[in-house]
């Protein structure tokens, strides 16, 4: 995760790395010698990209459709209705 950590972006979050040994210290200095270009860094974002899933993308998919949806839906009845 050093490589990363290279590049920082704002909405980036990082691991705190804590080695229990000296073999895993000089694997984690070891990976700072690692370079990704930004084709890595594009494939890195898309594979991790957390899907927030409904209601979320149906809102954002009417939003951009310039419709908001059927308002009437959220009225619902103080009683219910059979």
């Amino acid at each position: 995760m050093a490589a990363p950590a290279r590049q920082p972006r704002p909405d980036s979050l990082l691991p705190i790395v804590g080695p229990r040994t000296i073999g895993h210290l000089e694997s984690y200095l070891g990976a700072l010698d690692l370079a990704l270009d930004p084709s890595h860094y594009r494939l890195l974002d898309e594979v991790s990209t957390i899907r927030l899933g409904t209601p979320h993308e149906d809102v954002a998919a009417a939003l951009a459709a310039g419709t908001d949806g059927d308002r009437s839906l959220l009225n619902t009845p103080a009683i219910p209705v059979a």
